[in-house]
């Protein structure tokens, strides 16, 4: 019983999680779409762009994602990326 619990709650955050992607991803999108549309263009325009004056220097992110420590997880993912770097090695090696 006390799984379903907590399969329940790891279901919450999973889909807590996706919708932020999709949230992140519909903002990546409309930022670019901008930047395309309506910045790089009257840019183009400017002969002379002093950068310093225009855009205040951006914040970098200071959170970093939590590292999987399970062994379950740790266990996929070294299997993972030592079949990535085989696929990889023998892609080199048929160049």
């Amino acid at each position: 019983m006390r799984l379903y619990a907590r399969l329940a709650v790891t279901a919450t955050h999973i889909e807590k999680l996706g919708r932020s992607i999709e949230r992140t991803v519909k903002d990546y999108n409309g930022f670019v779409g901008s930047m395309e549309r309506q910045v790089l263009p009257t840019a183009r325009k400017l002969n002379a762009l002093d950068e310093s004056k225009v855009l205040a220097p951006l914040a970098g992110v200071e959170e970093s994602p939590r590292e999987l420590v399970a062994w379950e997880f740790v266990t996929e993912l070294e299997a993972a990326g030592l079949a990535a770097a085989e696929l990889e090695a023998s892609a080199q090696r048929a160049d």
